[in-house]
């Protein structure tokens, strides 16, 4: 039986130290050494509210759409925009932005300045492809970004 003191430590290394895994796979690993009164609550009431998670996950939609081939027949027919937010080696929240073009799979990254990264991200991104006549057809935009 774990003290009540050593809880939120053990939850720290079981979830954080492994990848930040979801509720079952934290859980699994928490029994795998560990006991504790109303052990499944808090391991997932820790993932529920853990900040990293909570921004890099995705919630699953309800219905989705059917899936299509996309078929292009050229180069920059077709560019992507990727808005993400990532976390670098220190803990800090990097915006980038990815271009990338659907025929070649060519891809341009660009980091954006947390003050900036609405304006860069709409000129790095869509103004280098759309109104600079760079594409011949559409600018898809796909935006994961949590806030």
């Amino acid at each position: 039986m774990v003290p009540s003191s050593l809880v939120s430590s053990i939850l720290h290394s079981v979830h954080d130290h492994a990848g930040h895994q979801g509720q079952s796979r934290t859980l699994h690993l928490a029994w795998q050494g560990f006991f504790w009164a109303d052990m499944e609550h808090d391991v997932r009431q820790y993932v529920k509210v853990c900040k990293r998670c909570v921004v890099s996950k995705t919630v699953e939609p309800d219905e989705r759409a059917r899936l299509e081939s996309i078929k292009t027949t050229s180069p920059l027919e077709l560019v992507f925009l990727d808005f993400r937010s990532v976390e670098d080696s220190k803990g800090r929240t990097v915006d980038v932005v990815l271009a990338r073009d659907h025929f070649t799979k060519w891809s341009i990254p660009s980091i954006a300045p947390a003050s900036q990264q609405n304006k860069l991200h709409i000129s790095c991104g869509i103004g280098i492809f759309a109104f600079k006549g760079y594409c011949k057809g559409k600018v898809s935009q796909k935006v994961t970004r949590l806030n």
